[in-house]
């Protein structure tokens, strides 16, 4: 077994040390929606919140055992509270999409929850998310993986579409059904 740490690291850059005139949006983390835009914001000074960039995961400590994680997609760039955990995954060690599917899976979230630490309130830091045990197929192994889920997500996506549409022929099979008698 190996830590999950080997694979991570912790991208704790606050505004204030972060090198860009770019104006930065707040984000928030959602269990099902992921890294989504906030108006939520605590502060009018946003010096001490995180930078988040494409690849980079966030979570609320408090929260990431319902499954609110997110991995920030290629198109953002922006702010998350202080209080939460921004890391990403190693280059060549770990696909980052994977380590999300892990994580919000049952598995993910049981490990969550027996790594996180706390008497009233249970929380995942940082440190505690390293120490989880497991173990990562190689980088290539990991590719054919990454392909597989990818094929897997293409095929619910189809699957949902066609159920749709299947929603909505019932309704106008039933609306042409009674409004023609």
């Amino acid at each position: 077994m190996a830590k999950l740490g080997n694979y991570i690291e912790k991208k704790h850059i606050p505004l204030s040390r972060y090198e860009s005139n770019k104006h930065l949006e707040a984000y928030g983390v959602s269990n099902t929606k992921g890294i989504i835009k906030t108006d939520h914001v605590k502060s009018s000074d946003l010096s001490k919140y995180l930078v988040i960039r494409p690849g980079y995961f966030a979570y609320n400590p408090y929260r990431v055992n319902v499954g609110s994680i997110g991995l920030t997609p290629q198109n953002i760039e922006g702010l998350v509270s202080p209080a939460y955990v921004v890391f990403k995954a190693k280059e060549e060690l770990l696909i980052p999409e994977i380590l999300l599917d892990l994580l919000k899976s049952q598995m993910g979230l049981f490990l969550i929850n027996k790594y996180a630490t706390g008497t009233v309130r249970k929380a995942l830091r940082f440190d505690d998310l390293c120490n989880i045990d497991i173990n990562f197929p190689e980088y290539p192994k990991q590719v054919e993986i990454f392909e597989k889920i990818q094929k897997c997500n293409e095929l619910q996506r189809e699957i949902r579409t066609s159920l749709n549409y299947s929603e909505i022929l019932k309704e106008a099979i039933l609306k042409e059904a009674f409004s023609n008698q």
